[in-house]
């Protein structure tokens, strides 16, 4: 998930400080949500420097011109329970929704045992959210929306090393759009808070806050009928607190981005987008006494470009060609850049240092896909072929230093994040979707990737041996009347997974798989307004060293 860009109306569900996505800190629920957008492959020219891999874009309903109420009771297997309600109003010019949320979910099975009372026997994972969109029309062609939402609870997951978090997040967002006489102009500013406090692992506890504001300004226009542009600009600042205390890393970056969309007739389209980024960093003093690190080291800046192309060719009004290359980056997180962790158990110590030389992760993509529609059999098809080279990966490791520490220590498990190599990607995608019989419809995918390691400095970071060639999904559904029933099938190929232990630098190689796993839905619309579901889920497939239990639960919607 650290290098898939999760958004909300526009705004980033990012975690800047540990680098990654955490869904339990999504304040937004699933009844208010209108759609939600998969795009592969790396769009950082698009959509910001940490889609290197992808876009999940989650649109959730307008305030102003969709009314949604629904409230829903969910229990199930080992007393998870979760409970949610959604609330709309609308005046003249206006409207607000409203959302609540809370949650248990029990103690998964993915934790090992040397993890101990930091994490196997912390509390349950919980979630308590809260939030609030506002949209005001302020003018004829000028809109102003607002958001705000808060979440709490317990997390207990698996980052790195299996990790047991009591948090807090806030998010806010405003924006204003208009459509003026040079274009669709749309300001864009928001604030996210993060607080973890305890945050731990395995190897120790302390707390975790990142505070990130973000503001864009973009304008999208037309010039003459073929050719549609948009400019933009963006500021961000990012802040987090790093041991001993009250030393605080701090990141600003800048941008400038622009897309050139033409249209040579109606049957073949250009699209074309650029971005260039300035992050710059800095971490003041003090350090501990046994980092060689010092404030100059932290001083530091670096610059990247990203870019978007594509081009699509409608052969039909029945079939698609599409051309695409990108090249996308990741930043490194500022716990990448500027962690500074020391804890002793016994006679050993730890010391955990960020890594102020680290550069961006790139990644260098080539499709090319045909997609075609069969009225006939309600269908339609999809078939792509890629290629992905991704320099300067980034991993957790035990580098040989180029350093020498300032004071002896006999027992020390020094680690950092480093550049682990590159790796090469060739893949080949198949899928398609429709209905038959009327009432059943179906949809199937098959992936097939093969990875080649390029470079690596550390063997136990094997991601050629590591990711599965050949993944498989299947559904087959039913509604009619009141009834309505889904089934789903995953199939993974084998793989060797490292499992990592107590100590950063053991690992144990587990053969896995070939793993299916299965989930099963019925429906049930008692009354127009209300309808319950039943999911059976089995164990996750992906990765079957940390997975869940499997799992039944029930919910009741309600829709008034």
């Amino acid at each position: 998930v650290n290098r898939v860009m999760v958004m909300v109306n526009g705004r980033e569900n990012y975690t800047d400080g540990v680098g990654s996505f955490f869904w339990e800190l999504l304040p937004v629920r699933l009844d208010e949500i209108q759609q939600i957008e998969v795009i592969k492959g790396p769009n950082s020219a698009l959509y910001g420097f940490n889609a290197a891999a992808g876009v999940i874009n989650i649109i959730t309903y307008n305030p102003q011109h969709d009314k949604v109420n629904a409230e829903r009771l969910t229990l199930g297997t080992d007393g998870a329970r979760e409970v949610s309600a959604v609330q709309s109003t609308q005046w003249d010019k206006g409207g607000a929704r409203v959302s609540a949320f809370a949650s248990k979910v029990p103690a998964g099975d993915f934790h090992p045992a040397w993890a101990g009372d930091l994490t196997a026997e912390a509390p349950h994972s919980g979630t308590r959210t809260a939030n609030l969109d506002t949209q005001v029309q302020l003018g004829d062609s000028t809109y102003a929306r607002f958001q705000s939402g808060a979440a709490v609870g317990n997390l207990r997951t698996t980052f790195t090393l299996p990790l047991f978090a009591k948090y807090s997040a806030f998010m806010n967002q405003g924006e204003i759009t208009s459509e003026t006489g040079i274009g669709n102009i749309r300001f864009f500013i928001s604030n996210n808070g993060y607080h973890m406090d305890p945050l731990r692992t395995a190897l120790g506890e302390g707390p975790l806050d990142n505070n990130i504001t973000v503001a864009k300004l973009q304008d999208v226009f037309k010039l003459g009928g073929a050719d549609t542009f948009r400019v933009g600009v963006e500021y961000r600042q990012d802040m987090l607190p790093v041991s001993p205390a009250p030393s605080t890393v701090s990141s600003r970056n800048y941008a400038v981005s622009g897309m050139w969309l033409h249209a040579f007739n109606e049957n073949v389209t250009w699209l074309n987008a650029a971005r260039f980024d300035r992050f710059m960093f800095n971490r003041p003093g003090p350090y501990h006494a046994i980092s060689p690190l010092g404030e100059n080291d932290y001083d530091r800046s670096f610059q990247g470009t990203s870019f978007n192309s594509a081009m699509v060719y409608r052969l039909s009004q029945l079939d698609v060609f599409k051309l695409m290359a990108a090249r996308g980056l990741q930043l490194p997180s500022l716990s990448e850049l500027a962690t500074s962790i020391k804890s002793e158990s016994g006679p050993v110590t730890a010391l955990s240092l960020g890594n102020p030389f680290l550069t961006p992760s790139t990644t260098l993509h080539y499709e090319a896909s045909y997609e075609r529609q069969i009225p006939d059999l309600a269908s339609s098809v999809r078939i792509a072929a890629y290629h992905q080279d991704v320099s300067n990966l980034r991993d957790i490791g035990s580098p040989e230093y180029k350093f020498t520490l300032p004071i002896p220590i006999p027992t020390l498990v020094l680690t950092r994040f480093e550049e682990i190599g590159d790796v090469r990607l060739n893949g080949l995608e198949v899928e398609g979707s429709g209905k038959f019989l009327g009432d059943w419809r179906w949809s199937a995918n098959y992936a097939y990737e093969k990875v080649s390691n390029q470079n690596f400095v550390d063997d136990k970071k094997n991601f050629a041996q590591t990711t599965p060639r050949h993944k498989v999904n299947l559904s087959i559904g039913w509604s009619k009347g009141s009834w309505e029933t889904d089934a789903f099938v995953r199939y993974v190929s084998s793989a060797n997974l490292f499992e990592q232990q107590q100590s950063l630098n053991t690992y144990v190689l587990r053969e896995s798989g070939p793993v299916w796993a299965f989930s099963q839905r019925i429906a049930y619309q008692i009354t127009p307004n209300v309808r319950t579901d039943l999911v059976v889920s089995s164990k996750f497939a992906d990765n079957p060293l940390y997975t869940e239990k499997a799992r039944a639960i029930m919910s009741l919607v309600g829709s008034f």
